[in-house]
Order: C-alpha cells, then structure tokens, then sequence
C-alpha cells in the first residue's frame, strides 16, 4: 500500500493527497478544514497520538490507530506525524497514513485459529487454561466459585474406525453445538 498525507493546522486539516481521500472515501477537497479527530474511532479521540504543531521540529514515531472511513467502516492505519516550523511561527504537522488494515484482519483470524478448534469453533486447551486464570483470578477473596465440568463421548473411537472421521466430525460439531446452547452466554465450553 502507498502511503497517503495530509497537511494539517491545529487539528484542521490544510491539504491532503488522493491517496487520503480514497482511503476515506471523501476527496481532498472535502477533507480539507475538517477536524482530524472525525476520522478517529471513538476508541482513539481520548489518547493523545498527535504532537504539538507549536512544538519541536522533527519526525514522531509511527503509530497504529483505528480511523473511520466515508461509509462508517474502521480501518487500522499506521500514522506518522513530523512537525515542521520552518523557522516561523506557521507550524503545522505534516502526517503520513499507511492503510495497515490487512495485516492487522490477518493477526486476528491467526489469533482466533490458535485459540479455537478448526471443526468445532470451541476454545482450544490453551484458551480454556487462560480463561480459567482469569476466573480464579477474579474469585480471590470472595465467596463465589468456579465449576469445571469434563465430558466423554462414549463409543468414539469406534465410531470414527467403523463409520468414518467424517461422521466423527459430524458427531464433534452436533456435540459442541448441543454444549454451546446448554450453557451461559458467559461460560466457557
């Protein structure tokens, strides 16, 4: 991905490149005298990712941050502002938007793969000892308490030797279902 611009004043933006706008879905024309923290997820407008334009001359660190697009979608992009004075009192910052989207859409499908089961969708063993820290965790110096319930399907190994692993899988899948919807919204299975 190309990496995108714009210019901006105190939150205001001067100019932007069309490689902004068609990140955003708006042309830079449209972007220009908008407030930047719009585009901000709601998320983001609490936490200060901007520097000063009055401040020091130099190059910020990039920073990952979600935005909103022109339809309401949000998009992870990373942003790098510097800050230019040109010896003058017309500071202004000038920011550079890497549309980092895929990579972070890639991070969380390979996260939720490494947690959960690929037939059933369940949590996996590693999953289910996290999630039991952090209940335990949460019970320390009160009075409640955590169940741990194990199941056995009786017959398996039979079954899948005798009528395939594919009606094994079926059996796997119409058991995990059966567990999801006997269960709390907030329990694990």
């Amino acid at each position: 991905n190309g990496a995108e611009s714009l210019a901006y004043g105190y939150r205001a933006i001067l100019d932007a490149n069309g490689s902004l706008g068609e990140l955003l879905g708006i042309s830079p024309l449209q972007l220009r005298g908008q407030d930047l923290r719009n585009f901000l997820h709601p998320d983001e407008r609490d936490v200060a990712w901007s520097p000063d334009a009055a401040g020091t001359e130099g190059r910020g660190t990039p920073r990952e941050v979600r935005i909103i697009d022109g339809t309401g979608r949000t998009i992870w992009v990373a942003v790098t502002i510097s800050v230019v004075t040109g010896g003058g009192e017309d500071a202004f910052a000038l920011a550079v938007v890497q549309d980092v989207n895929d990579r972070h859409e890639a991070e969380r499908t390979l996260t939720y793969q490494a947690r959960h089961d690929a037939l059933t969708g369940l949590p996996s063993r590693y999953a289910l000892i996290e999630r039991l820290e952090v209940a335990l965790q949460r019970l320390w110096g009160t009075p409640s308490y955590v169940a741990v319930l194990f199941c056995d399907l009786d017959g398996f190994k039979s079954l899948n030797d005798t009528l395939s692993h594919r009606a094994g899988d079926e059996v796997l899948t119409g058991a995990a279902d059966r567990l999801r919807g006997a269960v709390r919204p907030q329990d694990t299975v």
